[in-house]
C-alpha cells in the first residue's frame, strides 16, 4: 500500500514534460540536464523567452553541455540573434562532434549573415554526417544558387528530392 502511495505522488508530477523537470529542479541542486530538458519543453511550447533563462542557468551549471548550448543557440537563431547563436553552434559542436542537427543550424546561421562559404562547409560536413538529410541537400542547394553555381545547386537541390521521395515512399 505504502508503495501505490508513493506512485501515485510521483505520477502527480510527471503530468508532462513541464512538470516533470519544474519537479526535478526543485528537489535538486546543480541539475543542469533538467533545466535543460525543461527549456526544450518550453521552446515546443513557444515559450521561447523563459527558455532562453534556463538553458543559460545549464550552460552556467556546466559551459561546455552540448545540447544545452545548440538549444540556446537555436532561439537565438529564431530571435534574429545570429551572431550570438553561431558563438553557441560553435561551443555546442567542440563538445560533441559529428553531429548534423548543429553543423546544419550553424551553416543556417552564417548563410543568414551572409557567410555562404562557411555556410556551405557546415552543409558539407552535416551531409557527409547524415547522408540521408535532404535538409542538408537543401539548404547546401540554396546556399550554391546564392554563389551563383548552378551546377552544384541543382546536384544537391536533386538529391534533396529524391530523399524526399524515399522517405514518402518508406512512410506511405
Amino acid at each position: 500500500m505504502a508503495c501505490s502511495v508513493v506512485a501515485y505522488v510521483q505520477v502527480c508530477y510527471w503530468q508532462n514534460t513541464e512538470t516533470l523537470f519544474e519537479h526535478a529542479l526543485a528537489v535538486t541542486d546543480g541539475n543542469f540536464v533538467a533545466h535543460n530538458n525543461r527549456d526544450v519543453a518550453l521552446m515546443r511550447q513557444g515559450r521561447m523567452n523563459e527558455a532562453v533563462g534556463h538553458f543559460q542557468q545549464a550552460i552556467e551549471l556546466w559551459p561546455a553541455y552540448p545540447e544545452a548550448n545548440k538549444s540556446l543557440a537555436d532561439v537565438l537563431t529564431s530571435a534574429g540573434k545570429t551572431d550570438d547563436a553561431i558563438r553557441y553552434y560553435n561551443r555546442a559542436l567542440q563538445g560533441r562532434t559529428n553531429w548534423p542537427d548543429a553543423e546544419n543550424n550553424l551553416g543556417m546561421a552564417l548563410a543568414q549573415q551572409g557567410q555562404l562559404a562557411q555556410a556551405v562547409a557546415h552543409f558539407t560536413c552535416a551531409r557527409q554526417l547524415d547522408q540521408e538529410s535532404a535538409t542538408a541537400y537543401v539548404n547546401l542547394g540554396v546556399a550554391y544558387l546564392k554563389l551563383k553555381d548552378l551546377d552544384l545547386a541543382l546536384t544537391n537541390l536533386s538529391q534533396a528530392i529524391t530523399l524526399a521521395r524515399q522517405t514518402h515512399r518508406r512512410n506511405t
